[in-house]
């Protein structure tokens, strides 16, 4: 699912589904938050990321995405939904937005998208990760 959505500031943040060939640029952009947060988990090579966002694609419900303003990775997110028959009701969210990018309507915009995401994926419970 690609979407674009204007953002309070008239900036518009495109929001796509990463691929291997962003496992570089990914790799970049988590580097940069990890110095402006405590709370990102993130240790692996770009190889590792490039196979990642590979298998991400193959996710029938939830996955990676990302988003970009002006040519630049704003933010990223992802809704995990659990495999097992017994757990399929429920998912898991994460999202990061880069500093510069606060307080203009990113982390709502995703928020919207998870939620919708959620909802196509007929979860009831969705746990932030």
């Amino acid at each position: 699912m690609e979407k674009s959505v204007v953002l309070r500031d008239g900036s518009v943040l495109q929001i796509f589904r990463p691929r291997g060939e962003n496992a570089a640029e990914i790799l970049e952009y988590l580097k940069t938050i990890g110095g402006e947060t405590h709370f990102l988990l993130m240790d692996e090579s770009e190889e590792e990321e490039r196979l990642i966002l590979e298998e991400n694609l193959k996710q029938e419900r939830g996955g990676v995405y990302s988003g970009r303003i002006n040519g630049e990775l704003a933010c990223i997110f992802s809704l995990g939904c659990y495999p097992r028959r017994r757990l399929a009701h429920t998912g898991e969210i994460a999202l990061s937005v880069r500093r510069k990018y606060w307080h203009i309507g990113v982390g709502s915009a995703i928020m919207e998208m998870l939620i919708e995401l959620a909802k196509e994926a007929s979860l009831k419970n969705v746990e932030l990760g």
